[in-house]
This record gives C-alpha cells, structure tokens and sequence, in this order.
C-alpha cells in the first residue's frame, strides 16, 4: 500500500499522508463497498486539529479497531467524559440530541 510522501517535520522525521485514502481503496476491494476516508478531528471539533483532536482521533480509531476484533458490530466509539466506551447504534440513533440552546447562543455571540 502506498501511503504517500509528506514533508519533512522541524525534527527532520518524514510526515505521511493519504494514510486513509489508501485504508479506504483496500477496504473497497476487500469487500466490493464503498469506504470513504474522514479525518476525523477535523469532524469532531471543527477546523485545524489540536494535539488533543489528534490523540483522541487515535484513541477512537484504537478502540474501534480492538471492537472490531473482540466482534463487536453494529457498535460505536462514543466519549463519555475522559473515557471511550462502546455503545449499540441503536442506543445512539434513539433521539435526536441537539446544541442545548445556552450553548447555542454562546457560539452565535462570536460569528
């Protein structure tokens, strides 16, 4: 698999890219289903990932994989508090959970 070649870092180590790009098109072939890549810090909090977007993309891709593993599916990595935990899709598609509204009017005070 070819992972791509990144820029060198300040500390002189190579940064890969495409990394999920090329996870996406083996899984394609594996298993004959689309598969997108998503960065997922940019998804999570929105805009350029921070350290901690970084490590808890990474905490979220290890336990995902570990489920996977153990065959839990049909599951998803959810963070509650400091902590991942693995809950049922269905338990996560019950009700629609929105932006409490104090929240709301915190964020639309700065745009």
């Amino acid at each position: 698999m070819d992972y791509g070649k990144g820029a060198i870092d300040k500390y002189g180590h190579e940064r890969f890219q495409g990394i999920g790009t090329a996870l996406a098109h083996e899984l394609e072939r594996r298993l004959g289903k689309e598969a997108k890549p998503v960065i997922l810090g940019h998804v999570q909090r929105g805009g350029t990932p921070t350290a901690y977007d970084r490590v808890l993309a990474t905490r979220f891709g290890w336990h995902a994989v570990e489920a996977a593993h153990r065959g839990e599916f049909g599951r998803m990595t959810a963070l509650r508090g400091t902590d991942i935990v693995m809950v049922p899709l269905a338990e996560a598609v019950t009700e629609l959970k929105t932006v409490p509204k104090d929240r709301m009017d915190e964020a639309e005070s700065v745009f």
